[in-house]
């Protein structure tokens, strides 16, 4: 199977929870769970959307195609369904279903169909922006009801507590948290009174700008996040891209680049702004504020028996490994998680092959996760074919660095981050080093944390930005090369702020 056809696959079976809630009389049955996944995945993916509106048009063809004729059909009175609304009734998955086929309807008509212009005797106010999104949303002022897939023309409204997503039309995402205040304005353009907001711009919505009582942000390709106060400063931190910050003339003021933060202020007395620029590390601590949760830990979640709810343990296999050995083991990168392979229990931990040989399932050999740590696999420099008992006819040697893999699968949106982590070679005297990676499934070739250990011990804290249900953290241990004496410890918990603290710099706080 070619990797089109093995991504058509996947895509197929992700979707058909949805192909089954808009299609089976018996859609109730669905899970939930994998419903919302599967409308997460077409609004995130072009290509899930593209197969998604071809099944169900081949589904509607099919349907018009062996219909009974209209005249023969039992007429049965219809009434309306309730209009999707934010709040999940208990027991009452029809709300559920309905939303979910709002919104896909909505999206397929706004990303995949081509827009039309349909005449009217009076043209309605425009609608740019639909609700594609929310927790535990409590609006309070809105200018129109705020239900999921509602369209949204230009107006102001304020999220008491929870989050909102908004989509608009040209493909901007903007994740709002109360207490917040927000105003739709124009299709490339919003307004943030006050509270915080995350902001992830494609390409074609270059652009893209967020106003805010001192300044705006516009968006050169990229993601950030924004915080404003009602009072005090305001800060801007990029994650991805570019942000240019111009004052209400239209000004610029500074270009802000991914890994940045600015602090603005503004002088009461003059009306003068005032920058403040900081890396993202130096202001991580505010990730971790009182809204902060720890949501899992390595140790503290570790079961030898089977993975703890969300975990899962992975290492980096060639394409062809049987569970035993592999004849292409110049494949399977670190940086493709297409390649990746559940590690099997054993008594003592998790192995590729499920026993404790080392001497076995090439190219992975010593490695596994144990509940202190573990040990990674065979080095790219390392060969392997000469230690190979029984090498298969033709084997290519080995010449990727396996690592074994922690990952954890988000179960709630919001920003994350790797914090109290802690890593030591348990004979960093005989040892080479080991190699440390940090990722998500959103850009899993270009790793958030990427290092060496080489004197011992390190830490590997990062800042992960804001992730969706459904997204993968991974924490990977390397043999950098070589594995010989590599056994490690380590571990490292997952924080959530559902609400963005950051990163506002601790000296900015309480200006006015």
């Amino acid at each position: 199977m070619s990797p089109a056809d093995r991504k058509r696959a996947d895509l197929l079976n992700a979707l058909q929870p949805l192909v089954m809630a808009a299609t089976r009389d018996d859609a109730q049955a669905v899970d939930t769970d994998a419903l919302a996944a599967a409308i997460d995945l077409l609004r995130r993916d072009p290509e899930a959307r593209e197969l998604y509106t071809q099944i169900m048009a081949t589904s509607a063809m099919l349907e018009l195609e062996h219909a009974r004729p209209l005249e023969t059909r039992d007429r049965q009175q219809t009434t309306a369904p309730p209009k999707p609304t934010l709040r999940r009734l208990p027991g009452s998955r029809s709300v559920w279903y309905a939303a979910a086929a709002a919104i896909v309807l909505a999206v397929t008509t706004w990303f995949v169909l081509p827009q039309r212009t349909m005449p009217t005797a009076q043209a309605p106010a425009a609608r740019i922006a639909m609700v594609t999104g929310a927790d535990g949303a409590v609006f309070g002022e809105t200018a129109e009801p705020m239900t999921l897939g509602a369209e949204l023309s230009p107006g102001r409204f304020v999220l008491e507590s929870g989050s909102v997503q908004l989509m608009y039309h040209n493909g901007a995402a903007v994740n709002l948290f109360g207490p917040c205040a927000y105003e739709v304005i124009a299709p490339d353009t919003g307004y943030l009174h006050h509270g915080s907001m995350h902001v992830l711009v494609p390409e074609r919505a270059r652009g893209f700008t967020v106003r805010t009582p001192r300044c705006d942000v516009v968006d050169l390709g990229t993601e950030f996040n924004l915080r404003v106060g009602a009072i005090g400063p305001m800060s801007v931190a990029v994650t991805q891209g570019v942000v240019e910050l111009r004052d209400l003339t239209g000004r610029v003021l500074r270009q802000v680049s991914a890994g940045m933060a600015v602090g603005i202020t503004r002088d009461p007395r003059s009306n003068a702004l005032s920058l403040d620029e900081y890396t993202l590390s130096d202001v991580a601590d505010a990730y971790t504020g009182a809204e902060a949760e720890v949501v899992a830990g390595y140790q503290r979640d570790f079961d030898p028996a089977r993975p703890a709810a969300g975990w899962s343990y992975l290492w980096n296999a060639p394409v062809d490994f049987d569970g035993h050995r592999a004849r292409r083991m110049d494949t399977g990168p670190i940086s493709d998680p297409s390649c990746f392979r559940q590690l099997l229990a054993t008594p003592r931990g998790y192995t590729a092959d499920g026993d404790n040989d080392n001497t076995n399932a090439s190219p992975a050999r010593y490695l596994r996760l144990i509940d202190t740590g573990g040990h990674p696999g065979r080095g790219s420099q390392q060969g392997e074919l000469q230690e190979m008992a029984q090498p298969i006819p033709g084997t290519v040697a080995n010449c990727v660095d396996r690592y074994a893999i922690a990952a954890w699968t988000v179960d709630k949106p919001g920003f994350y981050s790797i914090r109290r982590s802690s890593l030591a070679q348990n004979q960093p005297e005989n040892g080479r080093g080991v190699a440390v990676r940090v990722f998500t499934s959103r850009r899993a070739a270009s790793a958030i944390v990427q290092g060496r250990v080489t004197d011992g011990e390190g830490v590997f804290d990062a800042d992960l930005g804001y992730l969706q249900r459904g997204d993968v953290i991974y924490v990977a241990l390397g043999p950098d090369k070589h594995d010989g004496s590599d056994s490690f410890r380590w571990d490292y918990d997952i924080v959530r702020s559902q609400a963005w603290t950051g990163p506002i710099p601790h000296q900015l706080e309480n200006v006015n």
